[in-house]
């Protein structure tokens, strides 16, 4: 019978704990009635919810990886002072899940000043992933819902992969959804990077469809200073940021639209693809707009390479609002629409133009100093051969 040392167990018994404590990445400070560390972000959100939070200063760091499988991370009411959740380790962290169909990854049901933030500094980042592939209403990778308010993602990659056309079902990467008493209101999406998972592109980046009601739509939303990239589906509509019934005043600033590859339409009859789409019955929905400073074109956020496009059904707009009659009047200004390639497509003019730049249809708005195209660089703005086109502004 072989002998083993003492010192042979602790050395095992030290290794065991070790590979268990890596394998718990994420813990809690500050809140109350919670233990942890925990494996998943769900699973501290489920500790958090569990207990009265009245007042706190609650603290979530990140380290590794997180995988939270087919459940949403569901963060729900609560009164504590603040929330905030950060990578920690000097290292890249990621909250990682394939949710059901028509599910968020992460979901802030009603809750509210929670800042996601993803450093980006001293070799700290976070990226935020829901891989799942799918047209189900509802399906993203964050969501606010249920009146959520004066929350701040910041810094983060957030990835996702869900398909729904825009203007037919609602999800994308991030999802203002609908409210309750007030909507989803004073949330800030800012210097974050909102792509694909993997290989698979999102159809819209950001989308908003709240409740339609002069109370309770989501208002006071700033998008600012992101990159919003490869947004695409080949055969329905598709948007960087969309927004339907139940929002207004929105702000939309400094953002970078871009490609990082050629993008071919498959479908029938004026797909149409655009940077930012902005809707609204006559009477409710977006009104008090403000879109400055945005760079819709090229392949990378800085600027180089071509905003390419091809496919005979393909209509590309910019930037499209419809606004209610008569309501707060929106700005759009300052923004670039430049270094872009339509080919083979169909022609047509006006409202049905393959191309157009800023598009109204509906609404009070102040337009100035928007550029399309450029008058110094040549091929900033390239089409097929035997079409015809318009750009309105």
């Amino acid at each position: 019978m072989k002998r083993f040392s003492k010192s042979f167990f602790v050395l095992f018994f030290s290794l065991l704990l070790v590979t268990f404590l890596s394998a718990q990445t994420v813990t809690i400070t500050g809140a109350s009635g919670t233990g942890g560390p925990y494996t998943t972000l769900g699973a501290a959100f489920t500790a958090i919810n569990g207990t009265a939070q009245t007042g706190n200063t609650i603290i979530i760091t990140i380290s590794g990886t997180t995988n939270e499988g087919s459940t949403t991370a569901t963060l729900n009411a609560g009164a504590w002072t603040s929330i905030t959740i950060n990578p920690t380790g000097g290292a890249a962290a990621t909250v990682s899940g394939a949710t059901t169909n028509g599910f968020p990854l992460i979901d802030l049901n009603g809750a509210d000043n929670v800042t996601i933030n993803g450093l980006n500094t001293g070799g700290n980042t976070l990226t935020i992933e829901n891989s799942t592939v799918s047209a189900t209403d509802g399906t993203s990778t964050i969501r606010f819902i249920n009146d959520a308010i004066n929350n701040n993602i910041t810094n983060c990659s957030i990835n996702g992969a869900s398909t729904m056309a825009a203007a037919a079902t609602f999800g994308g990467n991030i999802y203002f959804a609908t409210g309750i008493n007030t909507g989803n209101d004073n949330n800030t999406i800012s210097n974050c990077n909102i792509g694909p998972s993997g290989s698979n592109l999102p159809a819209m980046g950001i989308c908003g469809n709240g409740t339609a009601s002069s109370t309770r739509s989501n208002s006071g939303i700033s998008i600012t200073n992101n990159n919003i990239f490869d947004f695409f589906h080949a055969s329905s509509s598709s948007a960087g940021i969309y927004t339907f019934g139940g929002c207004n005043t929105w702000s939309i600033t400094n953002n970078k639209f871009y490609q990082t590859a050629t993008r071919t339409f498959t479908g029938t009859g004026g797909v149409r693809h655009s940077a930012i789409w902005l809707l609204s019955s006559s009477s409710t929905g977006m009104q008090g707009a403000t879109v400055t400073g945005n760079t819709i074109g090229y392949a990378t956020n800085t600027q180089t390479g071509t905003y390419t496009l091809t496919g005979s059904s393909g209509r590309f707009i910019g930037i499209l609002l419809t606004a209610v009659t008569g309501g707060t009047s929106n700005t759009i200004s300052s923004n670039t629409i430049a270094a872009i390639s339509l080919t083979n497509v169909t022609s047509g003019t006006n409202s049905s133009s393959p191309f157009s730049g800023i598009v109204v249809t509906r609404g009070v708005v102040t337009s100035s100093n928007n550029i399309i195209g450029s008058q110094s660089a040549a091929g900033s703005l390239v089409f097929s051969t035997n079409n015809s086109f318009d750009t309105e502004v």
